[in-house]
């Protein structure tokens, strides 16, 4: 899974510098759990999350056709502004970086795999000889 760079980056802004950063800090502390996601490609996908702030928040972002048609939080925050909050943030932040590290997995897996096949096809040579 990908998400397309633009809807990162246009929540980024939306949020401001503070939130993006505080956004960040709950990603790297491993403040967000992704509860479920739909996803058809980068620009069509939703995701529901808990974050774990002063008290534990629930986002929910959907994306369709490369723009955001939903966002919510349970925080005060959003409840006042009706914008990106940092838990929002954090969750889109959470998935990116998610599916990075599922695709970086799975590159070793098959690489250990064809070194596995090589492996085997080096020994059945050697017994054939």
């Amino acid at each position: 899974m990908q998400i397309n760079p633009e809807i990162i980056e246009e929540l980024i802004l939306d949020a401001g510098e503070a939130r993006a950063k505080k956004a960040r800090n709950y990603k790297q502390a491993k403040k967000v759990i992704i509860t479920e996601t739909k996803y058809e490609d980068q620009n069509n996908f939703e995701v529901k999350a808990e974050v774990y702030g002063t008290e534990t928040y629930n986002t929910y972002i959907e994306v369709k056709k490369g723009e955001i048609e939903d966002i919510t939080c349970t925080c005060p925050d959003y409840q006042q502004h009706y914008g990106v909050c940092k838990h929002s943030l954090a969750t889109i932040l959470e998935l990116r970086d998610k599916n990075e590290t599922a695709k970086k997995e799975q590159q070793k897996i098959t690489d250990f795999l064809s070194l596995f096949d090589e492996k085997i096809s080096i020994e059945k040579e050697m017994l054939e000889d």
